[in-house]
């Protein structure tokens, strides 16, 4: 029991830490623009351009964590 405890915990953390990170993105825009002189366009079409690769790459990384582990797979996307 106390091992479901610990792993809940652990993905709970993950999570949160995951997603706080990508809410903070929408805050950072406008001044992590402004210090590099961008404009507000560029920044935020590199943003969405991210988003929708690793929207697209999503498939193909269950399809690898199925043949080969999600393990091996979660390490190689953390490198």
């Amino acid at each position: 029991m106390r091992r479901y405890v610990l792993v809940l915990t652990a993905g709970a953390l993950v999570m949160s830490l995951a997603m706080g990170i990508r809410q903070a993105f929408g805050v950072m825009v406008a001044p992590y623009s402004a210090i590099h002189g961008w404009p507000l366009a560029t920044f935020s079409l590199a943003l969405a351009s991210q988003n929708l690769l690793w929207g697209m790459a999503q498939p193909f990384a269950a399809a690898a964590a199925e043949k080969w582990g999600a393990r091996r797979v979660g390490a190689l996307g953390g490198l």
